[in-house]
This record gives structure tokens, C-alpha cells and sequence, in this order.
């Protein structure tokens, strides 16, 4: 069987990168979203786009597409999820509830009822047939991020960064739990729906039985598996890797600890940097002694010696995965780091300490700048660090004339 791998077309008019693409029921049509706060309609048989959305205030992180084509649901870095007619283009509906960024949403019940999650750790249930603007149902048993959800008749069906695939039975009113002992980042149903494959941090998929929640098989090329921009067939029943073509062209990724969990300046998350002052979000740079060269080598060594596995090294770029939960006092999640010896150094926390401490390094001193309220462009303190977002307003959600600042040319 011919499997596809050749590019037919290639979809531009985002301007940023693009969190996410999804098909309606039939396939006809594709919608993508991104950074740049809007949705775009493309004709993927033709190569064009038909119409773009917008009305988002913060960056669009998933969409959702009703059966009959109708209507679609999306949300992202507002809170809100948005309701939109796909001829118009108009916004029918807003819904809020959520306290923090919604990464996931899904049409279920017929499209008469949504189902998002998000950044808060939970799972909501919004009717769209009511006039209220508020949740039916939230789900709190997440102890991070609930990242995708999905619907399977009277069920729902969600996956968390804290490694859990949550099983909730709505008719039934009960809730069932298989633990995967990953973070999940995404979940996909098989075609007759008795089956959900995750993707999980470690590079790994799992296919699991829905109403059993039976690992059924794992699929893994290598043990050290970073993202290389390639897509892969595997052969279902025998998790043996039948085909992989290189589609995109791998990409230097920025990571950096946002709101306790990993972002990334190319897609998911703004990184840490001098633009994000809040203490959690920020990490010093290092100094260390001696040529860059002798330092590179150092850090892999010490990566290693603390049982890291190194998928990169070029240069003044490294980059290494923990795959061994418990390691360096971790709490035993993947976590993967970049280190940069350049302008932008952007790690997380207690797996960082423990290099650096092992290494004999020192912590650059920053002057920091913590009120975000006297923030109007880039700190002149610290020049290191991505170039702040164009456009970005400091002064949202301020009031500044109430606390004494006055804005200027």
C-alpha cells in the first residue's frame, strides 16, 4: 500500500507560528489557528484559504468543528471559548468560566453541548442551547494541565500533563482513571471509537482500550526520540514502524518554565525572558570560567553524570531529556532542557540547580524590575532574552492613573 509522503500544497497566511489544525467530520476543509489571534478556513484539496476569524485577544490554541459543518468552536489564551457561524464569520456565542488559558475544546452530545480544558486543571461542559454564559459541569480531579479532551457517546475522555487519562461517564455519573505516568499532550480516538491513542512527553505513543483503559500497545522509535519534524506509520497490532518522511525542517525549540510547566518561544508558550518578570518565570543565566568550548563539554559530561540523555549538541547549543523519573530530586516527571550560551538561557528549575551546582557555576546577578505596571517596553537592564512580541501592551488589566503612572511618548 502507497503511503502518502510527497507535499502537495503548502498552507501560508499565519502570521506566527500555528498551535493547531483540525479537519471537519469529512475531511473537505481544515481549520488552523495561532499566535497571531485569528482562525483560518483553508480548502486543502485546492491549496488556498477561504476565510479568516477574528475576535481572539490572546493566541487561539484549539478549534472544534460541529457535524454539519455549521458552526465552530475555539479557545485559547483569553479564557473564553467562542462560538463562531463558519459562513459569516460572525461570533454567536462566548463562553467563560475558565481561570486560566483553555488548551483544548470539543464539540459532544449531538454539538448541542462543548467540552474545553485548560491551564486551571479542569474539565468544563458548556450548553449551548442555554442562554447562560457559564459551565453545566467542571471536573477538578487534574493535577495539571488538562490538555486534550475528547467525546465518545455518553463519555468524556481527557488527558493531563500530570501523566492521567480520565474517563468521565456522564449518564452514569462516575469517573475512572488509568495513569500513564507521563505527561499526555494529546489524545486521538480510532475511527469505531473503542480505542484512544496518547501521546506522551516521553516520545512515546500508547494505545489504550477506552472502557477497559488496557495498554494494548506502545509505540517508540529509539530511546532517545526528539522532535525531528518526521511523520511516521506504524503498523497498528505489531508497533513495528513502517514508514516516516521528514515533513518540516526541525526547528531550534526555546523552552523555559511558564506557570510551573515548560513553554516554548516557537509555538506553545512565550518562554521566560526579560519581558516576563514574574519570579516564577525567570531564571538567571550562568557565568562560568574559562573558553565556551571547555564549558560545552563540561555541561554534557555533567548532564550525563546525572543521568540525562544528550539529543543534541552543536556549537554553543545542547539539549538533553531526563527520562528516568526521581532523577536530581525531580518529582519524576520528563523534563527536557536547552541550554544556549548566548543571550537566552531558558531551563527549569530543580534539575537545572543540580547541574549547575555539580558544575561549580555561578548565577548572574540580575536587576529586575517587578512591578509590570512600569514596564512600557523591553528593561533597559537586561538586554538577553527573545524580543518581547510586537504590540505586547504592559499595561493590560492596569489601571495606571489609579496607582500614580503616567504614560509617555
Amino acid at each position: 500500500m502507497s503511503l502518502p509522503s510527497n507535499l502537495v500544497f503548502n498552507l501560508t497566511g499565519h502570521e506566527g507560528p500555528v498551535l493547531n489544525v483540525r479537519f471537519n467530520p469529512k475531511g473537505t476543509y481544515c481549520i488552523s489557528c495561532g499566535k497571531d489571534r485569528t482562525l483560518r478556513l483553508w480548502n486543502p484539496h485546492k491549496g488556498f484559504d477561504i476565510k479568516v476569524y477574528k475576535g481572539h485577544g490572546y493566541e487561539v490554541r484549539d478549534v472544534s468543528v460541529s457535524t454539519d459543518n455549521s458552526q465552530m468552536a475555539s479557545a485559547g489564551g483569553d479564557r473564553q471559548l467562542f462560538l463562531w457561524d463558519v459562513a459569516s464569520g460572525n461570533v454567536i456565542r462566548k463562553f467563560r468560566g475558565h481561570d486560566a488559558r483553555i488548551n483544548t475544546v470539543v464539540h459532544a452530545a449531538s454539538d448541542e453541548v462543548l467540552v474545553s480544558g485548560g491551564h486551571d486543571q479542569c474539565v468544563k461542559v458548556w450548553d449551548c442551547r442555554s442562554r447562560s454564559i457559564d459551565p453545566i459541569q467542571t471536573m477538578r480531579q487534574f493535577k495539571d494541565d488538562v490538555t486534550s479532551v475528547l467525546s465518545v457517546g455518553p463519555a468524556i475522555l481527557a488527558g493531563s500533563v500530570d501523566g492521567s487519562l480520565r474517563r468521565f461517564d456522564v449518564r452514569m455519573g462516575r469517573a475512572y482513571s488509568d495513569e500513564l505516568h507521563h505527561p499526555i499532550a494529546e489524545l486521538a480516538l480510532t475511527h469505531d471509537g473503542l480505542c484512544v491513542l496518547a501521546a506522551c512527553l516521553d516520545s512515546c505513543l500508547r494505545l489504550l482500550d477506552v472502557q477497559a483503559g488496557e495498554l494494548l500497545a506502545s509505540y517508540r522509535q529509539g530511546s532517545c526520540w526528539p522532535a525531528t519534524g518526521r511523520v511516521c506509520y506504524w503498523e497498528l497490532v505489531d508497533a513495528d514502524l513502517v514508514h516516516s518522511f521528514q515533513a518540516h525542517e526541525p526547528a531550534d525549540r526555546c523552552l523555559g518554565p511558564v506557570d510551573g510547566t515548560l513553554g516554548s518561544c516557537s509555538g506553545i508558550d512565550p518562554c521566560s525572558s526579560s519581558y516576563d518578570d514574574r519570579p516564577p518565570h525567570f531564571v538567571a543565566p550562568w557565568q562560568f570560567d574559562g573558553s565556551q568550548a571547555v564549558a560545552v563539554r563540561d555541561l554534557v559530561d555533567t548532564l550525563e553524570e546525572l543521568g540525562a540523555c544528550v539529543q543534541q549538541q552543536r556549537g554553543d547549543y545542547v539539549y538533553a531529556v531526563w527520562s528516568t523519573p526521581g532523577v536530581a530530586g525531580s518529582s519524576g516527571r520528563l523534563v527536557d532542557l536547552e541550554f544556549l550560551f548566548a543571550e537566552n538561557d531558558n531551563t527549569p528549575g530543580q534539575l537545572l540547580e543540580a547541574v549547575r551546582i555539580r558544575l561549580g557555576w555561578e548565577e548572574v546577578p540580575i536587576l529586575r524590575n517587578r512591578r509590570r505596571a512600569l514596564f512600557f517596553g523591553e528593561s533597559p537592564f537586561d538586554d538577553f532574552g527573545p524580543t518581547p512580541p510586537p504590540g505586547l501592551d504592559y499595561s493590560k488589566d492596569l489601571n495606571l492613573r489609579a496607582e500614580g503612572f503616567q504614560g509617555s511618548d
